[in-house]
C-alpha cells in the first residue's frame, strides 16, 4: 500500500511541476478526462488545499470560463464583424479544439487570453487580433474557437 501512495505522490509532483511551463492542468479536469484517477483515500484535504493554494484558487481554467451556450453576447472571433476600422472585444474563452494547437502560441504572444481586451481587424483568410501593441494573424478555422464579447 505504501508503494501506491508513493507513486500517487510522485505523479502529483510531476503534475504540479508543469506549472513552470505555463501548462497548469488541474487535477479535477484530468480526472474528468480520464487521465487521472485518485481514490478518495489517496488525496487528503490538506493536499487538496495545497494544490488550490499553488494554483491561486482558480475559478476558471487557463483557457477561460465555461460558456453558457445561450449567452448571445459571446461569439466566436470568426463570427465577429469588426468593420473597416476594426473592433474591440473581450476574450471570454478559448475552445478545446485549439488548446493544443501550435497557433495558440502566437495568440499568447499577442496577449490573447481570457479576460484580455483585444483589437480585432479583418484580413484575407481570417483576422488579426492582439493587444498591447502585439498582434497575431489567425486563420478562420483557429479564430472560430476563440470566443469574445464586444467591448
Amino acid at each position: 500500500m505504501s508503494q501506491l501512495i508513493d507513486t500517487t505522490e510522485m505523479y502529483l509532483r510531476t503534475v504540479l511541476e508543469l506549472e513552470e511551463e505555463d501548462a497548469v492542468p488541474l487535477p479535477a479536469r484530468m480526472e474528468r478526462d480520464g487521465l487521472l484517477y485518485v481514490a478518495g483515500d489517496r488525496l487528503s484535504e490538506a493536499v487538496e488545499r495545497r494544490i488550490l493554494q499553488l494554483l491561486r484558487h482558480p475559478t476558471q481554467s487557463p483557457y477561460g470560463e465555461e460558456s453558457d451556450e445561450s449567452d448571445e453576447s459571446t461569439v466566436s472571433l470568426s463570427a465577429l464583424r469588426p468593420g473597416p476600422h476594426g473592433a474591440s472585444a473581450v476574450v471570454r474563452r478559448i475552445g478545446e479544439p485549439i488548446q493544443t494547437d501550435p497557433q495558440l502560441m502566437y495568440t499568447r504572444h499577442a496577449r490573447v487570453q481570457p479576460g484580455a481586451v483585444v483589437s480585432v481587424t479583418s484580413s484575407p483568410g481570417g483576422g488579426t487580433v492582439g493587444s498591447g501593441g502585439r498582434a497575431a494573424e489567425l486563420p478562420t478555422q483557429t479564430a472560430a474557437h476563440i470566443f469574445v464579447a464586444k467591448h
